[in-house]
């Protein structure tokens, strides 16, 4: 299972949106998120962590979940051009397993919220700009 890796075209720094819904208690979780060249990661709110360079790396967000829709905002900033990212996670719950692929589906937002533009699929990595890192799950 691979995320697709997104853009925002012409912007160096810009606020992606994503949303994904729980049916049950968290039970474990991972995320992980590689960005050109930084990234802020939150979720319902809260930070998670920082992401800096293109290695990426993956966090638990167990404590960070509820049951529900559950919102994540990535902060991206690049130091020159587009600036772009690639995610992937997966929550067991007692029902079953929520997979969490970037995609084209996520909103960009302005300073005071408003959605701008959805995000721009490259393709899977490796791809363009990810061609020397496979970001692969498990």
């Amino acid at each position: 299972v691979h995320g697709r890796s997104l853009n925002s075209p012409g912007v160096s720094e810009c606020v992606g949106v994503g949303k994904f819904a729980l049916d049950a208690e968290p039970k474990s979780s991972w995320f992980f998120l590689g960005a050109d060249n930084e990234a802020e990661f939150s979720i319902n709110g809260k930070s998670v962590g920082k992401v800096e360079g293109w290695s990426g790396s993956a966090f638990d967000i167990t404590g960070f979940l509820k049951v529900g829709e559950n919102t994540f905002t990535v902060k991206l900033v690049n130091h020159s051009g587009p600036g772009g990212f690639v995610y992937e996670g997966e929550v067991t719950t007692e029902k079953g397993v929520v997979t969490i692929l970037s995609s084209g589906d996520i909103k960009f937002i302005d300073k005071d919220g408003n959605p701008t533009h959805n995000a721009k699929e490259l393709g899977v990595p490796p791809c363009t700009p990810w061609n020397h890192c496979g970001f692969v799950a498990k």
